[in-house]
């Protein structure tokens, strides 16, 4: 459904309306999640359905923003100036996302310790503080009026990126369009094909657990190490995120920016249940811990495979006649939105002119995103 929903948005000029209501829909419902007890859980139950895919339709919307960030600056500055701020809006990013999710737990523990509260009621307690706080940080970056407070950091309007033919509705167009790009995604854009399947691969790192060996001096050895290898882990999972996210927006062509994104996420999320999964089945068949877990493991090494394939250079020349049609955000150097400056442009489809003061702020909504995704 998200590479469908992408190329639903890239036919509309609704990219920001889908974000606001979304954003609105995951507030509230985790505000009615504090009402969660032992007998209104299933109901609780039901509206975290409606909280994910909020989560979900809300990334997409939020994604499609992210290669038009270093647009114009890649114009006036040339690339090496917008790779350096690609990659520093990604690690902030994935920075914030990670922090804000020790910091949850950390604040809703100590607030639950501190008033005596159980298992349940500090759950309730976190849904209603994290509710509250979503709300705010969208408001923020989604409204208008955020501009009173002197907020500069905001999602903007879209102009729509295609026109929908003439005859179809704009569902059916959706249907045909991600159709059209994964029969032609290989041969139009290999290495964009490459680095999805790479992204597929890397579902899991779990090197640093094949130490679990079957011996209690293995599983001695194992414990000790562990916080060695949990911060090489933590590390080399900090460096992959926003490095495999800044390359992807590096290489995607225009004009189908929602969609690809999707696309993007679609493929971070449709094998997370195999290691699992095949950990399960390998550890029952064989008795040992070690035998599944070189099985994730494999993986990892699969996903290096198409890594070791790409070609940033041509990659990026396939898609060069499609970027004066990519919306551009008016930023500095330092990666400091100009304030009171408005960019204009108009896409290969002549659609509406629009303006962007959107910043790499706007992007660590992932913030609040984490926290409702770790809860």
């Amino acid at each position: 459904m998200l590479p469908l929903i992408g190329a639903i948005i890239d036919h509309t000029d609704k990219r920001m309306q889908i974000g606001q209501v979304t954003a609105f829909s995951m507030g509230v419902v985790t505000l009615a999640q504090a009402c969660v007890s032992h007998d209104t859980w299933f109901l609780v139950t039901c509206l975290q359905v409606v909280s994910i895919c909020a989560y979900t339709f809300h990334n997409l919307a939020q994604l499609a923003y992210l290669p038009e960030l270093t647009a114009n600056l890649e114009q006036k500055e040339g690339v090496e100036a917008a790779d350096k701020e690609r990659n520093v809006i990604n690690s902030q990013g994935t920075f914030w996302m990670f922090a804000t999710e020790v910091v949850t737990i950390i604040v809703v523990y100590g607030v639950g310790t501190v008033v005596g509260a159980g298992n349940v009621d500090t759950a309730a307690i976190g849904q209603a503080m994290i509710g509250v706080f979503i709300l705010f940080v969208y408001w923020l970056i989604w409204s208008a009026k955020s501009d009173a407070l002197g907020w500069r950091h905001r999602f903007l309007a879209r102009g729509k990126l295609k026109d929908v033919p003439e005859g179809q509705s704009l569902v059916t167009t959706g249907f045909r369009q991600i159709a059209s790009t994964l029969c032609g995604l290989k041969a139009k854009y290999p290495y964009v094909f490459l680095l999805l399947i790479g992204v597929m691969g890397l579902v899991t790192a779990v090197a640093p657990f094949l130490l679990h060996g079957a011996t209690d001096k293995a599983q001695q050895l194992a414990r000790e190490l562990m916080p060695i290898f949990a911060v090489m882990w933590g590390v080399g999972f900090g460096v992959y995120y926003p490095c495999i996210q800044a390359t992807y927006t590096m290489i995607i062509p225009a004009g189908s920016e929602a969609e690809l994104m999707g696309l993007y996420y679609f493929c971070t999320k449709v094998l997370s249940w195999a290691p699992p999964l095949l950990f399960v089945v390998f550890n029952n068949w064989t008795g040992e811990q070690k035998a599944g877990l070189w099985v994730l493991a494999a993986f990892f090494l699969l996903g290096i495979i198409p890594y070791c394939m790409l070609d940033l250079e041509k990659a990026r020349g396939m898609v060069a006649h499609t970027l004066q049609s990519r919306a551009k955000s008016p930023r500095s150097s330092a990666g400091l939105a100009e304030e009171g400056s408005v960019d204009k442009t108009t896409n290969s489809q002549e659609t509406a002119q629009v303006e962007n003061r959107l910043t790499s702020n706007s992007l660590n909504s992932a913030t609040s995103l984490a926290l409702q995704e770790g809860l």
